[in-house]
């Protein structure tokens, strides 16, 4: 039945569904009241074939009569169900049967927002964009934060996928047809990402769930930077890095950070500097850039705990208290840190404060 867990009920309703079809189309039996039958979000068994994406059941179900058009009570359309399924198969037989490429929850992602850029969708990411703009998807959707597909995509470092996106999509404000390449996409990305911050709930009178999840979009479309694979300078390198160091054990972050950029600027493949400039950005507040060092350090190297430290830090800071106990927790994980008391209280700690945010005791 698709890619997901045998017996989670989505599955085990749409095997039910469609064994009771066949079982009515061998019968003679009407089967059109079982077509359309939902599940408490809405979901037809047409519905879930695509959200399991099971090419199969997607094609069964249409030839049947199944409504493509039909969408989750939350407005979530077939096409985005197949494309996070991550399967391009189960897409191109929804949208050949006439799933809707637009439809979406309101200011939410669409179809071609899902395909660019979510976790499910990294192996055929590429695939699945090509097919949904072929059934003419609409490139220049943006979603609640002015974000479109291609600046998704961006943001989680699809480059490829972004050259695919970029001819089907119109420049961004001030940006001329001629100047508008991956690269000019990036500095919109970047932008954007640095003016969303983290809001409070209480500034903006937001719900603590709401806070939460404003935190964790934040947190989810932060990417590492791009690591170098040779070193320019060791020496100045070396140099630098122990300016930093010093000046930060003075609390002068600022000239810290400046130091460590030198350093990096010198040789990027270090993940103690990227760690090291984390740690001063921390300090100055700058939680979303600290986030984006401690991420790099992490992928140079999963095994330094600091990098973990770091992130779990950020996260905390930025208010994604989930995914920072998570980033703690996989921290005690790496050999050798199962007791690092570091990486316990700041599991403890972001425990604590998402059941106080949400208001659990």
């Amino acid at each position: 039945m698709g890619s997901g867990p045998s017996g989670d009920k989505a599955s085990v309703d749409c095997a039910k569904c469609v064994k009771q079809l066949i079982e009515a189309l061998e019968g003679g039996v009407d089967d059109s009241v079982g077509l359309e039958s939902t599940a408490d979000d809405g979901a037809t068994p047409f519905l879930m074939a695509c959200s399991r994406g099971s090419e199969a059941t997607v094609e069964l179900l249409a030839g049947k009569g199944a409504n493509a058009a039909a969408t989750l009570k939350s407005g979530v359309g077939a096409a985005s169900l197949a494309a996070a399924s991550g399967n391009p198969c189960a897409l191109r037989a929804a949208l050949r049967h006439g799933a809707p490429t637009g439809s979406r929850p309101s200011g939410g992602m669409s179809a071609l927002h899902i395909a660019a850029s979510h976790p499910n969708t990294a192996e055929h990411s590429l695939e699945l964009v090509q097919a949904l703009l072929e059934a003419k998807a609409d490139a220049d959707v943006a979603d609640s934060e002015g974000l479109k597909a291609v600046h998704a995509a961006a943001a989680v470092g699809r480059t490829n996928v972004v050259e695919a996106l970029i001819g089907a999509t119109c420049p961004d404000d001030g940006v001329d047809a001629k100047d508008w390449n991956a690269s000019s996409v990036q500095k919109t990305v970047q932008a954007k990402l640095r003016a969303m911050g983290a809001p409070r709930a209480e500034d903006v009178g937001m719900t603590a769930e709401g806070a939460a999840a404003a935190a964790k979009q934040i947190s989810e479309t932060c990417v590492p930077h791009d690591v170098p694979t040779e070193v320019k300078d060791a020496a100045v390198a070396a140099k630098t890095k122990r300016e930093g160091d010093e000046a930060f054990i003075k609390g002068d972050n600022v000239n810290a950070i400046d130091k460590y950029t030198q350093s990096l600027d010198a040789d990027g493949t270090n993940e103690k500097v990227w760690a090291n400039r984390a740690a001063a950005k921390l300090k100055l507040k700058d939680f979303h850039g600290a986030l984006r060092d401690a991420r790099t350090a992490k992928v140079i190297d999963c095994d330094y705990v600091k990098a973990w430290f770091r992130e779990g830090s950020a996260l905390t800071e930025l208010g994604d208290y989930e995914n920072a106990a998570l980033c703690f927790f996989e921290g005690m994980q790496v050999e050798g840190q199962s007791e690092n008391p570091d990486l316990k209280r700041g599991f403890d700690d972001a425990i604590k404060k998402g059941r106080d945010a949400l208001g659990k005791k």
